[in-house]
């Protein structure tokens, strides 16, 4: 029998807005060891998910919303994004235990998993 063909999911990193605020004032305070700890845990994570980890992604900046009406303030707090690949969103979640985006701030720092499927 076949192997079951791996799927792809987008990883949004969301952050509330104080967890944002929060996170740019440590950003700022950062010193050069602190941030090669926080690259290194990444890394690992990284490392840890091998050929699963289609891309790495990168952080998000400012966001615009569009809708019928014209364009506003996006609401949906997304820090950043990676993709990834698993058989299912239950092995796509395997991925994601003990992140170092779940663990940087005490509160407010959350991962959503989206299934990508065909048009």
């Amino acid at each position: 029998m076949a192997p079951k063909p791996m799927k792809k999911f987008l990883v949004t990193y969301h952050l509330t807005a104080v967890a944002r605020k929060q996170a740019a004032k440590m950003q700022k305070d950062m010193t050069p060891e602190m941030h090669k700890g926080v690259m290194d845990a990444w890394g690992a994570w990284a490392q840890k998910c091998g050929d699963q980890l289609v891309d790495m992604g990168a952080p998000i900046g400012a966001s615009l919303r569009l809708d019928s009406a014209g364009a506003g303030n996006a609401k949906a707090g997304i820090g950043g994004y990676s993709v990834v690949q698993a058989k299912s969103i239950a092995g796509a979640k395997k991925l994601f235990r003990k992140h170092p985006h779940l663990g940087w701030l005490e509160k407010g720092c959350s991962i959503e998993i989206h299934e990508i499927t065909a048009m």
